[in-house]
C-alpha cells in the first residue's frame, strides 16, 4: 500500500508552499520565492531533486529568452538608424547587428525568427499578437480603473463579494 509520503509529488510539495504563502496576505514573489526554495530544498530533499530535474528544461528555455532580449534591447539601444541605412546600401550584413539580433516570434510553433530574416506575413503575425496585448491590456486597465471608483478608499472585499467581482471582470473584459 503507498503512503502519502510516496504518492507526493514535487509539485504537490510546491504548491503547498506556494498555497500556505498566497492565504498569507501580501507577498513579495522574490522573498517568498526564495523563502520556499530553501525550505522545500532542506525539509524535502528526494522531491526538491525532482523539481528540480524536471523544470531543468524550463529554466534554461527562459535563460535563452532573456539573453534574447537583452541582446535585442542592446542593439536597439547601440544601433544608430544612420548606420543601418549605410550598412543596407552597401550590402555589408556585418554592419546590420540589429536584424541577427533582434528576434521575434512568428508564428504559433514559437518560432524565433531574426528580423532581418522576417517576412511581410511574419510582420504581420508580430504586430497582431501586439494588437492583442494591446486589447488585453486595455480592457485590464478598464477593469481597474472601475474597481478603483467603486473601492473608493475601501479594499475590494468591503464592496464586493467574489461573485460580484466575477460578473465585473467578465463584463468588462468579454467586450
Amino acid at each position: 500500500m503507498a503512503t502519502a509520503e510516496s504518492t507526493r509529488t514535487p509539485y504537490d510539495v510546491l504548491a503547498a508552499f506556494v498555497n500556505a504563502a498566497l492565504d498569507n496576505g501580501d507577498v513579495i514573489p522574490a522573498r517568498e520565492a526564495e523563502r520556499i526554495a530553501a525550505e522545500f530544498a532542506r525539509d524535502y530533499p528526494r522531491e526538491w531533486a525532482e523539481y528540480v530535474a524536471a523544470e531543468s528544461q524550463r529554466l534554461i528555455y527562459d535563460a535563452l529568452r532573456r539573453s534574447m532580449d537583452s541582446r535585442k534591447q542592446r542593439a536597439r539601444k547601440h544601433a544608430l538608424p544612420i548606420a543601418f541605412g549605410t550598412a543596407a546600401e552597401s550590402g555589408d550584413e556585418d554592419q546590420l547587428g540589429l536584424f541577427k539580433l533582434w528576434r521575434c516570434r512568428v508564428n504559433d510553433d514559437n518560432v524565433q525568427r531574426p528580423i532581418g530574416d522576417m517576412t511581410g506575413a511574419d510582420h504581420r503575425y508580430v504586430a497582431a499578437t501586439y494588437e492583442a496585448s494591446a486589447q488585453e491590456s486595455q480592457m485590464l486597465a478598464a477593469f481597474h480603473r472601475a474597481l478603483a471608483k467603486k473601492c473608493g478608499s475601501r479594499t475590494t472585499s468591503e464592496v464586493m463579494d467574489e461573485a460580484q467581482f466575477s460578473r465585473m471582470y467578465e463584463s468588462i473584459t468579454r467586450k
